[in-house]
């Protein structure tokens, strides 16, 4: 497991998890002083969370993430 990235927020860190989730990239948001540190469980997955890392920095309100965010909540029920 490694860490690309950290997050200003919470809501920032699990929107960026679940649109992780719907690529099928297993990531965990962990808390850490004033931001979350986000990490990819599987390191064959590291490129491209990366590359997706960069873009949600780039726009985190971009209404894909949002999208997303129905999207994991469907997985995580099935």
């Amino acid at each position: 497991m490694r860490a690309i990235g950290t997050l200003p927020s919470a809501e920032q860190a699990q929107l960026f998890e679940d649109f992780l989730l719907t690529l099928n990239i297993q990531a965990m948001a962990v808390q850490e002083d004033d931001a979350w540190t986000v990490w990819i469980v599987n390191e064959d997955d590291l490129d491209t969370a990366r590359e997706k890392y960069a873009e949600f920095k780039n726009n985190p309100d971009d209404e894909s993430y949002r999208k997303a965010t129905q999207f994991a909540a469907g997985l995580r029920k099935s």
